[in-house]
């Protein structure tokens, strides 16, 4: 039977056994995670976070700085002030505006499409835009067309084609100035003295091309018309110098004109004291009669035919 010395040491023994460590115990402290690399991931994890929670404010901020520059006219200032010194290099690198030739020029004066141009040596010919620069010299009266040109590194070359003079126009007390086209070259403070026709009312300008053609192939007509009046923008009244009105129809001009050019020579139709000469109708001529001949009734003349003969009754 062992003693209780020995017992004693034994268990003693046994309880050191017990608490010394075991061969796992290291290994495990060698797989214990980095507690800097842990550090790291929650800080940034953290950083994260916040901005998260903060980017509204800060997208909040921006729109509002973004919108005042915008509102208050800044944004342009910046845009402006950046394009201004780009320019500004383009010009020291010999592409400013130094040469302008303008051909064409008539009527128009060549200060007034220098103007228009804008094509000032404070421009490099990079930044000049020759489309905007065109519209605006076509605005200028008297110019129908133009062209214009960059011809680098320093040259501008402009093209004029006027408007040519076609007709006075005369509406609601005003007198212009139109072309072949009916386009209103310029406003004129008086009627021009030179022999050009005389149109009056409303759409005048648009029919009136059509209306001077057929008349240049009757002279007759023509030499003695004062004035062509546009009626409800459907008909003209030819009036002549000696006061008769020649009542035109809406269609087929021509036929109406050589018939009274035939009544002319055959009737004196034109010589006579009458007041208008009614054409309106195509199988019938009227003659207005003045107030002399109020009592009587208005003379009608029959249409000659190609033969020579006339329907109706003849004067």
């Amino acid at each position: 039977m062992p003693s209780l010395s020995s017992r004693l040491w034994s268990q003693l023994s046994w309880s050191r056994v017990r608490r010394s460590p075991k061969k796992g115990t290291k290994q495990r402290n060698r797989r214990r995670p980095n507690t800097s690399s842990r550090l790291f991931f929650r800080d940034a994890t953290s950083v994260a976070g916040r901005l998260v929670w903060r980017l509204p404010v800060i997208l909040l901020v921006a729109a509002t700085g973004i919108y005042g520059l915008i509102t208050g006219g800044h944004a342009s200032r910046f845009y402006d002030l950046g394009a201004a010194r780009l320019d500004q290099a383009v010009r020291d690198a010999g592409f400013s505006i130094q040469n302008i030739t303008i051909t064409g020029l008539n009527r128009v004066s060549r200060d007034a499409v220098l103007l228009a141009l804008d094509a000032t040596g404070k421009r490099s010919i990079l930044s000049f835009d020759a489309s905007t620069a065109k519209l605006r010299v076509q605005r200028l009266a008297w110019v129908k067309r133009a062209k214009v040109m960059r011809l680098f590194p320093s040259k501008l070359i402009v093209d004029i084609e006027e408007r040519t003079p076609f007709a006075v126009w005369q509406h609601k007390g005003k007198q212009f100035l139109i072309d072949p086209d009916g386009a209103v070259i310029t406003e004129l403070a008086l009627l021009p003295d030179a022999e050009l026709p005389l149109l009056v009312g409303a759409g005048a300008p648009k029919a009136a091309t059509a209306l001077l053609n057929v008349l240049r192939l009757y002279p007759g007509i023509g030499k003695k018309m004062k004035a062509a009046i546009r009626v409800a923008e459907r008909r003209w009244t030819i009036k002549l110098r000696n006061g008769i009105d020649i009542w035109l129809p809406e269609e087929n001009i021509g036929r109406a004109l050589n018939d009274i050019v035939q009544l002319d020579i055959s009737h004196q139709l034109l010589s006579r004291d009458i007041v208008a000469v009614d054409l309106r109708l195509p199988d019938r001529v009227t003659l207005r009669t003045n107030a002399r001949q109020s009592n009587k009734r208005d003379q009608q003349i029959g249409r000659p035919l190609a033969g020579g003969n006339s329907l109706g009754r003849g004067v």
